[in-house]
This record gives structure tokens, sequence and C-alpha cells, in this order.
């Protein structure tokens, strides 16, 4: 063979090489790109829910807390109201057995 012809295929794939080399190179760096901006738009959706999430819990807790606080408001009415009868009452007895 040639040495011309040998130095000419070598050179050709030598620049077949390099040139894939760089191809899988740009390749690999758009595809590191691209997950990279993926990750970033997960990781904004993911906390977009979580603070929409955490403001419906503390939505429903806030409105069950004040029912629960509106019942015990009212109970704790109705128990005031029975001390005060049963004083009354308590009172009458003592009158009544003072006479």
């Amino acid at each position: 063979m040639d040495p011309v012809v040998a130095i000419s295929i070598a050179v050709a794939l030598l620049c077949g090489a390099l040139l894939g080399w760089f191809a899988a190179k740009t390749h690999f760096a758009r595809e590191l790109a691209g997950q990279t901006q993926l990750k970033q738009a997960f990781q904004a959706l993911s906390a977009d829910a979580l603070r929409s999430n955490n403001q419906s819990f503390l939505d429903l807790a806030q409105a069950k807390l004040g029912e629960f606080q509106q019942a015990a408001t009212g109970e704790l009415e109705l128990r005031r109201q029975a001390i005060e009868s049963f004083g009354r009452a308590d009172t009458g007895v003592a009158q009544a057995g003072g006479r």
C-alpha cells in the first residue's frame, strides 16, 4: 500500500473519530442541559404544589378549630348556666330550711 494512501486513510479515520467524539460530547451537553431544565421545572412545580397543599391544610385546620372552639364555648356556657341554677336552687333550699 502506498504510504500516502495509508496516511490519508489514517487522517480520515482520525477526523471521523474526532467528529464523532465532538458530536457525542455536544449531544451529552444538550442532554445534561435538558435534564437540568427538567429538574428545575419539577422542583418549581413541586414547591408550588407543596405550598398550595400546606395552605389548604392550614385553612382546613383553622376551620375545624373554629368549629371546635364554638362547640366548646357553647358547652361551657351551658355548664355555667347549670352551675348558676344549681347555686340558686341550693340557696333556695337553705333559705327554706332556715325558716
